[in-house]
């Protein structure tokens, strides 16, 4: 009887144990599910607002999942979100990360390998290929050869547009009468009082705030003016519903300005799912420097493509600009439309082939027979690079990567030549103030051939002169006062 009841009990003990074991065994396999079902559902939640293009709520979405399981597919999809949006740095510890996985491929290593330029320098390429078993050869989209070549030394030095640039987002530049500047920032606070990379006015826009942009969180784009005096204003427009407001031109001719607006259609009758894209709008600009008396381009159409970047050339008095319209080559195109005195504007004309890719071209403008724009699509540093092809007998020809210092592995657009022949562009590249920064050009020397004359016309032996009025010349100096500038003027030829 004891040795039955010393049976039955642990029996009765092994049944309950057993039972107990089976029910936490359940209750873990409910916990998996469980919290399975809510990394699906996070990571559907990133999907759709990555597919909305609000990559900055993608972003913070795919972390979550991340951090709740560990996935090669979610390491990618965050890298990914992250360069929408411009945040490099992270980005390229996330394709770090997913190269580290087995399932990782050759793309996954591309990406890394771009991920890494857009934060180091080219130099360092060869050690990031050796690492990972590979020689240049085996990435002939990167065009690692060509770039090097690009990167030849130039006598351009550049410099921040210090009295303009912020902290924020400072984009393009046009010079307005009376010595005003326009251009366009995203400065202000920002959602979660973090700094939040900028983004493109390239694509749709979602509305779901009328506070800041889902995209990164950030304010709405403004154009702002500096005047002669250097006080920065912004510069309100007549449109209702505006959100961002971007790429200022000043058509000098007509006293008018062209800019690029997202404008909020916000219902529509039988549709639920509203996108709202980019369009071209001109007005005046009046004495208290707001925008007035606003008309839309003939061609805008906000519910089904964007248009922007509009740039006039007023000696073939064409409207050019950007545009992901139906018919293009891919993504966005750079197009023209002729317009007459009334503003009557034609069918656009695509610029073709020659400057157009499958992927997207931008930031149009014209100067001494040439035109220059940005591109994703053609062979560069990475990001957005600045080009430039000549314009003969109406036609392209020639394109050409600008080289550095024009363009970096980041990107680099929105290239424009003042009146005064200084050169202009925008840049998110390291090291600025901002996230995008206003830079400007100027060459470091030129290549001089310096001939001194007495009065006989012999050439000088006066080597001291001939150096102290080179040095005059090239920058810019007050001259010794032993040389007078009438001398500099009659005995100096300068043969470039």
């Amino acid at each position: 009887m004891i040795k039955f009841g010393l049976f039955k009990s642990f029996i009765f003990h092994s049944g309950r144990k057993a039972i107990t074991l089976f029910a936490l065994s359940l209750l873990c396999l409910l916990f998996i599910q469980i919290d399975s079902q809510a990394q699906s559902a996070i990571l559907r939640y990133a999907d759709t607002q990555f597919n909305l293009e609000n990559y900055y709520k993608a972003a913070n979405a795919y972390k979550k999942a991340y951090n709740k399981k560990e996935k090669y597919e979610t390491a990618v999809k965050l890298a990914n979100t992250l360069e929408k949006f411009g945040s490099y740095d992270e980005a390229y510890e996330w394709r770090k990360k997913a190269i580290a996985y087995s399932e990782s491929t050759k793309q996954d290593y591309q990406d890394y390998l771009i991920a890494a330029l857009k934060i180091h320098n080219w130099e360092e390429i060869d050690t990031l290929l050796e690492k990972g078993g590979y020689v240049s050869a085996d990435f002939p989209e990167l065009n690692i050869d060509g770039i090097r070549k690009l990167h030849k030394k130039s006598n351009l030095k550049l410099a921040s547009l210090e009295e303009i640039n912020s902290d924020a987002s400072e984009l393009g530049i046009t010079f307005e009468k009376n010595g005003h500047l326009l251009f366009s920032s995203d400065r202000g606070p920002v959602g979660n009082s973090q700094s939040i990379p900028t983004f493109r006015l390239d694509a749709k826009n979602e509305i779901f705030s009328q506070e800041k942009s889902n995209y990164n969180e950030r304010e709405f784009y403004k154009i702002y003016r500096k005047n002669a005096e250097g006080e920065v204003a912004a510069v309100n427009t007549d449109l209702k519903n505006v959100f961002h407001v971007s790429d200022p031109h000043y058509f000098s001719e007509k006293d008018i300005i062209f800019y690029t607006a997202f404008v909020a259609k916000t219902k529509v009758k039988g549709s639920k799912n509203i996108v709202n894209h980019a369009g071209i709008y001109f007005g005046k600009i009046d004495d208290s420097g707001n925008i007035t008396n606003s008309k839309p381009f003939k061609y805008n159409d906000h519910l089904s493509y964007g248009v922007m970047n509009p740039f006039v050339d007023k000696s073939s008095k064409r409207l050019y600009f950007a545009s992901d319209m139906p018919g293009g080559h891919g993504g966005f195109d750079l197009y023209y439309s002729a317009f007459d005195d009334n503003f009557n504007f034609s069918k656009p004309v695509n610029l073709g082939p020659i400057i157009n890719t499958p992927h997207s071209e931008s930031h149009p403008f014209i100067h001494d027979n040439q035109l220059f724009f940005s591109s994703r699509g053609h062979v560069g540093f990475g990001g957005m690079d600045i080009f430039a092809a000549d314009i003969v007998n109406g036609r392209v020809d020639n394109l050409r990567n600008m080289g550095a210092p024009y363009n970096s592995t980041r990107d680099d657009f929105f290239f424009v030549v003042a009146e005064n022949g200084k050169r202009y562009f925008t840049s998110d590249r390291k090291d600025g103030m901002g996230l995008d920064d206003i830079y400007t050009l100027r060459e470091m020397f030129k290549v001089l051939k310096v001939t001194v004359e007495d009065c006989m016309e012999n050439p000088s032996r006066n080597l001291n002169l001939t150096l102290w009025i080179t040095w005059a010349i090239l920058f810019k100096q007050n001259l010794p006062r032993k040389v007078s500038y009438m001398q500099a003027w009659i005995l100096i030829q300068i043969i470039a």
